[in-house]
């Protein structure tokens, strides 16, 4: 694992999205199985990761899925599984 893909996943793990989306591309793109439209930029991605961090209870990492060098920058893919708490507090 790349220095930087375990700072993203360290990020992630600990709820941090303004410190994972500091990590990211300015161009990076998320796309999500449940919406048309891919999100595009660091901004809306960092939104959707607090999102997510506020929706979910528990969640975790899960594997990582692959690393690669393009030019200057790494690029890493991590599986994350969200489950949806149904507790009622």
């Amino acid at each position: 694992m790349t220095d930087l893909s375990h700072r993203f996943r360290s990020a992630l793990e600990t709820r941090d999205s303004a410190a994972a989306a500091a990590l990211m591309a300015d161009g990076v793109v998320f796309r999500s199985p449940v919406v048309f439209k891919p999100y595009v930029g660091r901004d809306a991605v960092g939104e959707i990761m607090t999102a997510v961090f506020r929706v979910f209870d528990d969640w975790r990492c899960v594997r990582e899925l692959g690393t690669s060098a393009r030019s200057k920058a790494a690029t890493s893919s991590t599986s994350m599984r969200a489950v949806r708490s149904t507790s009622s507090t």
